[in-house]
């Protein structure tokens, strides 16, 4: 969702070099896109990968009370909406 972090990690090789200039075998995303990774085996063969990353946007949640004004020993409801 919006404003939260992915993890893309890639296996099966000795080295990687990702679209992004990032090497090892994970990088972090928080940007819509499609990333690529270049995985090169000890004996120097290659092969490359893609993932596509979308961005959801965050739901519009709210809260609301039945009574806002309560004595001691009342009650009230508490209701949420905007999610599913």
């Amino acid at each position: 969702c919006e404003g939260q972090t992915g993890t893309l990690t890639a296996s099966g090789a000795s080295t990687y070099l990702w679209s992004n200039g990032a090497t090892g075998s994970s990088i972090n995303v928080s940007v819509a896109g499609t990333y690529s990774v270049t995985g090169t085996s000890s004996t120097g063969c290659s092969d490359v990968a893609t993932a596509t990353v979308t961005i959801s946007p965050a739901p519009a949640a709210a809260l609301t009370a039945s009574s806002t004004t309560l004595c001691a020993g009342q009650s009230t409801t508490l209701t949420a909406t905007g999610g599913t």
